[in-house]
């Protein structure tokens, strides 16, 4: 795991633990820890301050594909390839509860930003909304029609934003299970990765092919495409005030765009 300056790209840490490919990471709310989740079926805690490792979580017995911090920074969430969902007290490593319901790999994970609802995206095609004070499943969402890779919640948490077959991008409301909407890209391009602005004024989502496209939330238009990577845009986020996007490559790179 490498980090990286955003102001001006130098190398800060390389965080080596990890016996195998590294296949999601999240920052605390605060910035200061960073989850990483491996395929040798680990979840490391990492201090970002000077790179050294708190601990490591889980039993290395699956694959874990998927990681998200709770909004208040206590719990950490994993998605793994035996279909589990499994929480820890970030403070201490304890397990807090394994939660199962998917068929297939939970490849994606996201809190709303209350807290109050886990969202998990699965190979299995659907999305599964779940109440993180008890583990209760609330609502499974289907019609992805394709393994969910990304997901995400609005700022406000009014809605649910969720990767799709035919360059689809599904809105939902998550607290009523419905779908409220849907963004339509190139139907031969599969969508990799999608994120709100801060303002919930944007949708930005990653396609296969590289290209990253932005759509107005509101009148769900299509305002433009980045172009500039060679293969599939995997990983996309906002900075924090809305003016730039960063998107991570499976060409390698990680591009910083302007925005306004």
């Amino acid at each position: 795991v490498r980090i990286w300056r955003a102001a001006d790209g130098t190398p800060v840490h390389v965080l080596e633990d990890h016996d195998g490919s590294v296949n999601s990471v999240a920052f605390s709310p605060d910035g200061a820890v960073l989850a990483s989740a491996s395929q040798d079926g680990s979840v490391s805690l990492w201090r970002v301050e000077n790179g050294d490792l708190i601990r490591a979580l889980g039993e290395q017995d699956s694959p874990v594909f998927s990681v998200a911090y709770s909004p208040d920074g206590r719990t950490v969430a994993a998605g793994r390839k035996d279909a589990t969902i499994w929480l820890w007290r970030a403070e201490n490593g304890e397990v807090l509860r394994i939660q199962e319901g998917h068929e297939s790999s939970v490849l994606s994970l996201a809190f709303s930003p209350e807290g109050e609802l886990l969202a998990s995206g699965s190979e299995d095609t659907t999305v599964r909304i779940w109440r993180t004070e008890d583990g209760q499943l609330l609502h499974v969402l289907q019609g992805a029609g394709a393994l969910v890779k990304a997901l995400t919640f609005s700022p406000d948490g009014n809605l649910l934003a969720v990767c799709a077959d035919g360059g689809r991008i599904l809105l939902w409301n998550p607290r009523e299970g419905q779908q409220v909407g849907a963004f339509e890209g190139p139907p031969e391009v599969e969508v990799d990765s999608v994120a709100f602005s801060p303002d919930g004024a944007l949708l930005a989502a990653g396609w296969v092919d590289g290209r990253i496209a932005l759509w107005d939330v509101e009148t769900r238009t299509l305002l433009t495409l980045l172009e500039g990577h060679t293969y599939a845009a995997a990983s996309i986020r906002f900075s924090p005030d809305g003016r730039r996007l960063y998107s991570g490559s499976l060409d390698g790179t990680v591009r910083v765009w302007e925005l306004r």
